[in-house]
C-alpha cells in the first residue's frame, strides 16, 4: 500500500499532509480508472497474451480458444469499465446505496 501511495504522490495525484493523511490533487472528473491503472502497473489479462506462450505450455491448454474468447470478453469489458472517470465510480456507487436503500425500506 505504502508503495502505491508513493506512486500515486509522485504522479501528482495525491499528496501526504502528514500522519497517514492524503489530498487527491487532481479533478475526480478528469482521472480515470484506466490512469490509475497505468499508474499502478497493473497488468491485465489480454487475449493475444496467448499467442507468445511456447507450445510446450499451450499444450496444457486444452480448449485454448475457448479460453482466448474469455480473456477477451474481459478485455472489452476493461476497456469500457475502465474508461469512466472516478466521480462517475463514485456516482454510480451512491446511485446504487440509494436504490438499495429504497428498496430495503
Amino acid at each position: 500500500m505504502a508503495e502505491a501511495l508513493l506512486v500515486l504522490q509522485n504522479r501528482n495525484i495525491i499528496r501526504s499532509c502528514g500522519n497517514d493523511d492524503f489530498v487527491l490533487v487532481r479533478d475526480l472528473h478528469n482521472l480515470s480508472l484506466q490512469d490509475l491503472v497505468d499508474c499502478l502497473d497493473i497488468a491485465q489479462p489480454l487475449a493475444g497474451d496467448f499467442d507468445s506462450l511456447p507450445d510446450i505450455i499451450l499444450e496444457h491448454f486444452p480448449k485454448l480458444e475457448t479460453l482466448k474468447q474469455r480473456f477477451a470478453v474481459i478485455e472489452d469489458t476493461n476497456r469500457k469499465t475502465l474508461c469512466q472517470s472516478l466521480a462517475e465510480c463514485f456516482e454510480a456507487e451512491e446511485g446504487l446505496k440509494q436504490d438499495l436503500k429504497i428498496r430495503s425500506n
